[in-house]
């Protein structure tokens, strides 16, 4: 896998704009906009790619909203096969 990393949402965006992802993992806190805004932006943009939400304990308010934009929340902490078998399965199910 390659992976490229943004310093927020906006920059995000961007390089997937110039080259679509086939995988966007988000931190319950991405800088400059919400997560579920910025999943929903990248979703409106990028409708084929798929959308993994990382969420903290006391996000529980935005955890809702994470699971109507995102193909996969997953829980913090996670053990360290979990993100791997998530990207695994959500382009297993895609495709």
């Amino acid at each position: 896998w390659e992976v490229h990393t943004a310093l927020g949402a906006a920059d995000a965006l961007a390089q997937a704009d110039d080259a679509p992802f086939d995988t966007l993992i988000a931190d319950g806190r991405v800088a400059g906009m919400a997560c579920d805004e910025f999943l929903l932006e990248a979703r409106r943009r990028h409708p084929q790619t798929v959308r993994i939400a990382l969420a903290g304990p006391g996000e529980q308010g935005q955890l809702i909203r994470l699971v109507a934009v995102a193909n996969r929340v997953i829980a913090k902490p996670f053990g360290p096969d979990e993100l791997p078998n998530a990207v695994r399965r959500a382009h297993s199910l895609r495709d």
